[in-house]
């Protein structure tokens, strides 16, 4: 845990402890309050003019400072209360980093096992996310990366053919906007081949073939 965020939670442990001391002189005053009324009840009783006015005056500096000090004080608790929400959450944040790391081996073994030449970048690791979320993010990450690897990039010799570099290149990029993250996964592939995807899924009859095309195998085989 970063120090400055420690710190932070022990300047705002010292605010409690202040509201608290506050606190503890307003339970004085309630009972100081609370014993003035008896004497104030008592002296309405034996008709003590003098003592009820000097009781009442008291009653009401205590009254009026007790209302001052509960307004104060909550307002303090309740910024002590959002300040020590937002460190703490702070706490749980980790650097992308820290599921970025594994990803580099990931790429270059499965690079090695297809014959392909992949240049991994990774930009943005710095940038802090929720641990949860940095858990919950972790496979379709390794998935979108699988994907461009084993389906996305294509093989030295292929690349060459079609005038480009033979060493492909992929790119996991971490972007903070406002209080968003964006995620991109990019390479250079030729990618996915949707004519070759259309004719597995008729194959393995995922796709529903249409009449058009019934009709265009009717034409071929006339």
């Amino acid at each position: 845990v970063p120090m400055r965020y420690l710190d932070a939670l022990m300047t705002h442990t010292g605010e409690l402890t202040v509201t608290k001391t506050r606190m503890a002189h307003a339970t004085q005053s309630i009972r100081e309050l609370t014993s003035l009324w008896d004497v104030w009840k008592n002296g309405r009783q034996r008709n003590s003019a003098i003592r009820l006015q000097n009781t009442q005056e008291r009653l009401d500096q205590l009254i009026s400072s007790l209302s001052q000090n509960l307004a104060e004080n909550n307002t303090r608790l309740d910024l002590i209360a959002r300040e020590f929400d937002e460190k703490i959450r702070t706490l749980r944040l980790v650097p992308l980093s820290t599921i970025f790391l594994p990803f580099p081996r990931l790429v270059r073994e499965l690079a090695k096992e297809q014959g392909k030449e992949i240049e991994f970048v990774m930009e943005g690791g710095d940038i802090s996310v929720d641990k949860q979320i940095l858990e919950e993010m972790k496979d379709p990450l390794l998935h979108l990366l699988r994907n461009a690897v084993d389906h996305g990039m294509e093989t030295p010799e292929e690349r060459e053919k079609a005038g480009k570099s033979p060493q492909g290149k992929l790119i996991l990029k971490a972007i903070q906007s406002g209080s968003h993250i964006i995620i991109e996964v990019q390479d250079d592939g030729l990618g996915l081949d949707p004519e070759k995807i259309k004719q597995v899924a008729l194959k393995r009859k995922l796709y529903p073939v249409s009449y058009t095309h019934l009709r265009a195998h009717e034409t071929k085989a006339n």
